[in-house]
């Protein structure tokens, strides 16, 4: 019988990285944008154009405006990382994000004041593309950073057989087998050049490095691109177009598998390697057919990919020959 506990281990290190280090950062920024108080002008700019500083306003709410978005947010990916962490995968991204935005908006105000410093009016300040580029890079690797040393998950064998209405091959004991797929999304380019080419566009018409912040992005659509599927002895592996982040689910630890119809938006909120709110783990670059994995803790993997029935049926059969 299949198991339906979830086990979330390691919410220790969830804590830590997506409410303890977000909230230091915040405080820490806080800290310094306070002891600058004397130094800044009545109202401080708070967005600039090509031409300078266009917008001016309260140094007070932006400060209210920037602590509740670290706030709610890291309580957001808490709560994610505590209920529905189950799987490494989940977790990972939680405190990765986490750090990421405590580390990029508490950077983006002190780079913000720091320019205002000495000033009466906040129309002067120089700009401060440099130092957002540079706060978005240190955001980026202490993500990476946060999210690779979170644990990853205890090895938690099954201890019972695959239901008996699971779908299997008819393979000899001895018999050795690899199955491997790899499904490709051509409407993605679309995307990626549409965003290409609104990131040059808005990088004319404001500034290069709003530009290039927009272009950043364009980074994670290119695990839409492609997706590798591969079931051996080992168990699944399934990865993009990077070789990181990857799913990969050990024979021994697979309660169940079977083909599930697949709706990226509605079960996932959109498409690539995805977290859904219940833990769910998905590599869905499309909407149809996908392989479907239930692992003990009560992980569930989804990912899509051609041909799910056959090797769905191969991982099945070698999963019970594991047991």
């Amino acid at each position: 019988m299949t198991s339906t506990t979830r086990t979330v281990p390691h919410r220790g290190i969830t804590a830590l990285l997506t409410l303890v280090v977000p909230l230091l950062v915040l405080a820490a920024a806080l800290l310094v944008v306070g002891g600058w108080r004397d130094e800044l002008p009545a109202e401080v700019a708070t967005h600039w154009s090509n031409d300078g500083v266009d917008q001016v306003g309260s140094a007070a709410g932006m400060l209210v405006t920037f602590s509740a978005i670290v706030v709610l947010f890291s309580v957001a990916m808490w709560a994610l990382g505590t209920f529905a962490g189950q799987a490494a995968m989940t977790r990972r991204f939680v405190a990765g994000i986490a750090v990421w935005l405590a580390i990029f908006l508490g950077g983006i105000l002190v780079v913000t004041f720091d320019a205002q410093r000495g000033l009466t009016d906040a129309r002067d300040a120089t700009g401060i593309g440099g130092g957002v580029v540079v706060t978005l890079a240190i955001a980026f690797a202490a993500g990476i950073a946060a999210a690779s040393v979170v644990p990853r998950d205890p090895h938690r064998p099954a201890h019972s057989a695959l239901p008996a209405t699971t779908t299997t091959l008819p393979l000899d004991v001895d018999t050795r087998a690899t199955w491997v797929r790899t499904t490709r999304q051509g409407h993605a380019w679309l995307i990626i050049a549409a965003i290409a080419v609104a990131s040059v566009g808005l990088g004319i018409a404001t500034d290069w490095w709003i530009g290039l912040i927009l272009g950043v992005g364009l980074t994670p659509l290119l695990m839409l691109l492609s997706a590798t599927v591969v079931i051996d002895a080992r168990g699944l592996m399934a990865r993009t177009a990077f070789p990181w982040p990857r799913i990969t689910v050990p024979l021994d630890e697979i309660e169940d598998v079977s083909v599930v119809r697949v709706d990226p938006m509605g079960e996932f909120g959109g498409w690539g390697i995805r977290t859904a709110l219940d833990g769910s783990i998905g590599m869905v670059l499309r909407k149809g057919d996908g392989i479907e994995v239930r692992a003990t803790g009560g992980r569930r993997y989804v990912v899509t990919v051609d041909d799910a029935a056959t090797g769905a049926a191969l991982l099945a059969t070698l999963a019970g020959r594991a047991r």
